[in-house]
């Protein structure tokens, strides 16, 4: 889903971050992928799931990836205009 919707950004210039930030962990390396502020808000909401300590009992591969990712391209602001 994520996939679609960031190739379909690149054709129209229309995206719903609000839907995207609503995905798993799973989606993390496809919104990265996005421009800057839509990357941001799309991530808000993921980047603070994955973000802290977790118990080892709750790692997951993709959860790992996520926070890799994260944290080597930290979210920024979330500043739209005319979303």
């Amino acid at each position: 889903m994520a996939g679609k919707n960031v190739e379909r950004f690149g054709d129209t210039g229309r995206i719903d971050v609000s839907y995207l930030g609503s995905l798993s962990v799973d989606a993390v390396p496809v919104l990265d992928r996005l421009p800057e502020p839509e990357r941001s808000c799309a991530l808000y909401g993921l980047d603070r799931e994955v973000t802290g300590d977790s118990k080892w009992y709750g790692y997951n591969a993709a959860r790992s990836r996520a926070k890799q990712l994260l944290a080597a391209h930290p979210v920024g602001s979330c500043e739209r205009s005319g979303s």
